[in-house]
């Protein structure tokens, strides 16, 4: 996924022209990630493209065009899909990390 070049609406609608195969994927800290649900947020956070915000359980990623993508569902390298607040739970990760 690449954030600088896309909105998180190109991105959801490129995510859904993608299922089942290839899906979406990026990296963060150097490993997969597979994103297997995800949506443009309805608000937008004052961030990067790829910066992450982590709000209320909530993994949401700056876009281009000050857009925002919330991911939904996540499958980090080696693990099971997962929603994100269960990611949360198990994984060290802070508002200001970078997605890719």
């Amino acid at each position: 996924m690449d954030f600088a070049a896309h909105t998180a609406t190109e991105l959801w609608n490129r995510w859904r022209g993608f299922q089942p195969w290839p899906g979406a994927f990026t990296t963060l800290h150097e490993k997969k990630l597979i994103v297997s649900k995800l949506r443009p947020a309805s608000q937008s956070t004052p961030s990067q493209p790829g910066e992450i915000v982590v709000e209320n359980g909530r993994i949401l990623v700056g876009c281009a065009g000050n857009t925002t993508l919330e991911l939904l569902e996540v499958q980090p390298e080696g693990r099971n899909r997962m929603k994100t607040a269960e990611f949360l739970r198990g994984t060290a990760i802070v508002s200001g990390s970078r997605l890719g």
